[in-house]
């Protein structure tokens, strides 16, 4: 028995629920998509900074761990960057270590491409204590 005022429901409520939880997916799988690539960017450059601070705090002249650390990230993160195109330059004259980069990343969705260009950029002095 119905009481006043009470309405039927027709199951479009679930048709409703069904649309929302659709798009909601969608709009996370896109916000996804297109983030990752600027959490890698920032990844690998926070990664070049911190190791370029431990190089040049040992001296400045043995790249190895750098290199290696700058490679786990981009084989991580799946980064289309070469680690053979990762400039590393120490001036001793200034005590500065740089570390530089740049790769292209294109995000594609049907009908739609962005595309990213980023330079991760690390420039380290040695304290003068």
């Amino acid at each position: 028995m119905l009481c006043r005022g009470s309405k039927k429901t027709t199951g479009s409520g679930n048709l409703q629920f069904l649309f929302w939880a659709v798009l909601l997916m969608v709009a996370g799988y896109v916000g996804v998509s297109m983030f990752k690539p600027y959490f890698a960017y920032r990844s690998l450059e926070r990664t070049m900074e911190q190791w370029a601070k431990i190089t040049l705090f040992r001296g400045g002249r043995n790249y190895a761990d750098l290199n290696e650390k700058i490679k786990w990230v981009i084989d991580r993160h799946k980064i289309p960057l070469d680690i053979k195109d990762v400039e590393i330059v120490y001036d001793p004259e200034e005590k500065m270590l740089s570390v530089y980069a740049e790769y292209d990343v294109y995000v594609t969705f049907p009908g739609y491409e962005h595309h990213y260009f980023f330079q991760p950029y690390a420039e380290v002095y040695a304290d003068e204590d």
